[in-house]
């Protein structure tokens, strides 16, 4: 028997139009409120593991014969409609629309209900047969005898959609339907679900819940309902939800909801008659610009921040509780006064803050965390304006601000947030620091002493580009490099500018050198740099020499014939024309000298000018986003601080 809607196609088609996991909960939905003790959900796969059909079996009283061709002959009108309990079990029922049916099109392109039933004590069984680009059809066949006794419906779900796969994570899926049915479950433990035998148990991810019932309910029309909110917190991360409910649990909506509670992973229940209410009246719809949507979203949002403001209590107390017994409390007895109160109960929200932002906080030794909450204590006392400097820029954060500062706390820490814009700040300081040493006309000549210089630098290797920022001293790397020092010493010792005022001889050249990380354990780059004296302009002899002592070291029988790579600066104030041009060679880069022919050996020449410009516009991207302000000033006293 051919059933026909008199339906458009393009309508059912934005009714079958939603997430593969909620078309899924809606066949749930059907076979319990068929009352159904047992639903399985079971899937045929393909070699590569791609789901290929969906089979949705349930023990209920199954679809009589009679009322098939009825109900899959209309949309809406569900025999739900005028009743609010099952036929024998006496649930709750859920579907009252008769659109469920449809939404299950999401899943596949071609659907079979199996029926099997009672009828006049025989038991009988048909088929009806539905396939997406006839949605207003369906193939009904006759009833004949069952060859079974056992009663429910089986659907199975064929030629499915693009994004089926999504459920192919069992368990995945078992704990979403889990918290979309959790009030359900919990109001009928009997009814067991399972997706490929993984079953559907709220309980396995509940770490606490709580049930309010909420103030009345009016809305602008007069009428008044009651309204309840559970509160399900999991012990599992996942994405929080407001689920908007009737009075039976059943969620009509899903929408955020709309408050910090900052570490807890959970889901919210509003239960009311009022939902349905609004829903046929396109309030769930409109959402914000319905003012009886707005009414009910306030009274869960007010009781939520109730609720978490009371875990956060209880959960902070335990924790300070935890610090007394282990003797790392920094207060000892009951507070003197109200001053002594207020004080302890600012350092216990600062000490939670603390023991959040260091990762490492609670693996610590009792000695250090001892040493943390005194050294925190001391701060609040001594010092509550850093403090109070902190929570105003946090709290004055605008609002869009504050939700991208909660985003990135959930992807990593605020230690680490505040080391990336110390490490940025740090260099911008750095780099200002040095340029003041080596070109302003006072402080320029208060750097005579070149070991001052090498002592500075050799600990900022990023100077020479990002890939050299982690570097490591080497002695093995050392020693070579003092036997061919020589090569440098006989070029050096003829230009005249080596010899101090007094006639005394002076340090011909400083080496700062690194082996930087590699990957591969049998590859090695080294950096090697070459400070000149800032009076020493670098010309082609100097960087003829540095070739030459580069292949001297490459050469060394310590290093030829291995995996190495190597990377020679000469660095001074000033660079003569000859050296310039040296520098300055076509098809290379900016400062490029010298490049064997295996690309193992590179000498670079550049002017601190050259180098300090480079990395200020390598930084000033982060400058710019960090509004960090450099002043002379707080740049010579970070130098003063770093060395």
């Amino acid at each position: 028997m051919n059933v026909k809607l008199d339906v458009q196609p393009d309508h059912l088609e934005d009714v079958a139009k939603t997430r593969p996991i909620l078309g899924l909960a809606e066949l749930i939905w059907n076979a319990v409120d068929a009352d159904a003790n047992t639903v399985s959900v079971t899937y045929k796969k393909n070699a590569l593991g791609g789901i290929e059909s969906v089979r949705v079996a349930d023990d209920g009283h199954g679809i009589e014969h009679t009322d098939a061709i009825t109900s899959f002959g209309r949309l809406g009108g569900s025999w739900k409609k005028t009743q609010r309990v099952s036929q024998k079990q006496k649930r709750a029922l859920h579907g009252q629309e008769g659109k469920g049916r449809f939404k299950a099109f999401c899943l596949g392109n071609a659907i079979i209900w199996t029926s099997t039933y009672k009828e006049n004590g025989s038991v009988k069984s048909f088929r009806i047969v539905g396939k997406r680009p006839a949605l207003n059809q369906f193939d009904v066949t006759d009833a004949s005898a069952a060859k079974t006794d056992q009663l429910g419906t089986i659907v199975e779900i064929s030629d499915v959609r693009d994004g089926v796969d999504s459920l192919n994570d069992a368990q995945r899926v078992a704990d979403e339907l889990a918290r979309r049915l959790a009030i359900y479950l919990r109001k009928y433990p009997s009814v067991k679900i399972d997706i490929e035998g993984v079953p559907v148990d709220p309980r396995r991810v509940e770490s606490h819940t709580a049930d309010y019932q909420l103030p009345t309910l009016t809305l602008d029309d007069g009428q008044t309902f009651k309204v309840k909110l559970n509160v399900i917190e999991w012990a599992v991360p996942t994405d929080r939800a407001l689920y908007l409910c009737d009075s039976s649990g059943f969620a009509k909506e899903e929408v955020s909801p709309g408050i910090r509670a900052k570490g807890w992973n959970f889901t919210a229940y509003l239960s009311s008659d009022a939902v349905p209410v609004l829903e046929e009246r396109g309030a769930l719809a409109l959402k914000e610009l319905h003012p009886d949507y707005v009414k009910l979203l306030e009274l869960a949002k007010r009781q939520m921040k109730v609720h978490f403001t009371q875990r956060d209590a209880e959960t902070a107390a335990s924790i300070v509780e935890g610090w007394k017994k282990d003797g790392i409390y920094p207060y000892g007895g009951n507070p003197k006064d109200l001053i002594e109160q207020t004080e302890r109960q600012v350092f216990d929200v600062v000490a939670m803050q603390l023991a959040e932002a260091l990762p490492d906080f609670d693996e610590s030794d009792p000695k250090s965390k001892k040493l943390s909450m005194r050294l925190l204590k001391q701060a609040i006392e001594k010092s509550p304006e850093e403090v109070q400097s902190i929570f105003a820029e946090v709290l004055g954060l605008p609002q869009d601000k504050q939700a991208d500062l909660a985003e990135l706390l959930k992807r990593t820490s605020l230690a680490s947030i505040i080391s990336a814009a110390k490490l940025v700040s740090g260099r911008l300081d750095f780099l200002r620091g040095l340029e003041l040493l080596l070109f302003h006309p006072v402080s320029k000549e208060q750097l005579l002493e070149r070991t001052q210089l090498h002592k500075i630098v050799e600990e900022h290797t990023w100077l020479w580009g990002e890939e050299f920022a982690l570097s490591a001293s080497d002695q093995n790397l050392n020693d070579v490099l003092v036997a061919h020092l020589g090569k440098l010493r006989k070029a050096s010792d003829e230009d005249p500018d080596v010899v101090r005022e007094d006639g005394s001889a002076g340090i011909v050249d400083l080496m700062l050198s690194r082996v930087i990380p590699q990957p591969r354990a049998e590859e090695r780059e080294h950096l090697i740099v070459e400070l000149k004296r800032p009076n020493v302009s670098i010309n082609r002899d100097i960087i003829s020499q540095a070739q030459s002592y580069a292949d001297a070291v490459a050469d060394d029988p310590r290093f030829k014939d291995t995996s190495t790579r190597w990377v020679f600066w000469v660095v001074s104030n000033k660079m003569t024309d000859s050296g310039r041009k040296q520098a300055t060679q076509a098809n290379r880069a900016r400062g490029l000298c010298y490049e064997s022919e295996t690309g193992h050996i590179k000498v670079w020449a550049k002017t601190w000018g050259e180098i300090i410009q480079a990395n200020k516009a390598r930084m000033e991207f982060f400058q710019q986003r960090l509004q960090y302000k450099v002043d002379d000033q707080s740049a010579l006293d970070a130098l003063r601080k770093m060395h």
